[in-house]
C-alpha cells in the first residue's frame, strides 16, 4: 500500500474498506454518487489528497 493510514469509503450507510476493490466496488457508486472518504493514520491528509486527485482526473480514464 502506498499509505500506511486507513481509508474508508462510504455511501448510503454502507462501508468499505479502501484497501478492499472488492468491498470499494460494493458500494456501487455510479457517476454522480456522493461518497464519503476517512483516512486515519499518520499520512491520512495525503491519502485523502491523492483519492481526491484520483476523483478529480477521473481515474485517469479517456473520456
Amino acid at each position: 500500500n502506498r499509505f500506511s493510514s486507513q481509508v474508508t469509503f462510504s455511501k448510503d450507510g454502507q462501508t468499505a474498506d479502501g484497501r478492499s476493490i472488492m468491498g470499494v466496488l460494493t458500494l456501487a457508486a455510479t457517476h454522480g454518487s456522493k461518497v464519503q472518504v476517512e483516512a486515519v493514520g499518520e499520512d491520512a491528509e495525503r491519502a485523502v489528497r491523492a483519492i481526491e486527485k484520483l476523483f478529480d482526473n477521473r481515474f485517469n480514464e479517456a473520456d
